[in-house]
């Protein structure tokens, strides 16, 4: 016979495990298997609807590169007036801005912005940095950001890009995890 609960032994306690709710308890959704042609179907309509976003990103940022090309170049056409490191570093940014478009535009340019865009966008800034300490005290915020914008507008175009070449990636990963299903 088991004496009093202080007297001894110790009351039994719950694991989390056990507390856990009623509905917790239900079953977990029932797994689809896949044949080979089904799983290649959804990979093929996943490719097809990330080529689709990709697209209107695209067309979406070359319309920004062309907005920012000539708020850039007209910049530059200003600071022609009164030459000096301004309108040098006007003259580069609006220069390398068009590297930005999509590479279908610029197709002998497509190997060198496909693969050193990144460094295209370090330029941007490194030609922003002389440019905002020139500039800093002399002008209105608007100013400030109208120099600010070709390194705005291709950190998005890279960000873009990035984005681009990881869902490949996880494409063709997701398609090397393709399994064979055996006959039951």
């Amino acid at each position: 016979m088991p004496g009093p609960r202080g007297a001894g032994a110790t009351a039994r306690q719950r694991t989390a495990a056990q507390r856990k709710s009623k509905e917790d308890d239900v079953p977990a959704e029932e797994v689809v298997v896949q044949d080979s042609e089904e799983q290649a179907a959804e990979i093929r309509e996943l490719r097809k609807r990330n080529d689709a976003a990709n697209e209107r990103a695209q067309n979406g940022l070359d319309i920004g590169v062309i907005v920012v090309l000539f708020i850039t170049g007209a910049n530059f056409l200003h600071q022609l007036e009164n030459p000096s490191l301004l309108s040098v570093l006007s003259g580069l940014q609006t220069l390398l801005l068009p590297l930005s478009l999509t590479p279908y535009y610029l197709p002998l340019f497509r190997p060198l912005t496909e693969s050193y865009h990144t460094y295209l966008a370090f330029v941007h800034l490194i030609l922003f940095v002389p440019a905002f300490l020139q500039v800093k005290s002399a002008v209105p915020l608007s100013e400030l950001v109208r120099w600010a914008l070709p390194e705005l507008m291709v950190g998005a175009v890279e960000i873009q890009r990035r984005n681009e070449r990881d869902s490949e990636a996880k494409l063709r990963q997701l398609e090397g995890l393709q399994y064979d299903v055996k006959g039951a």
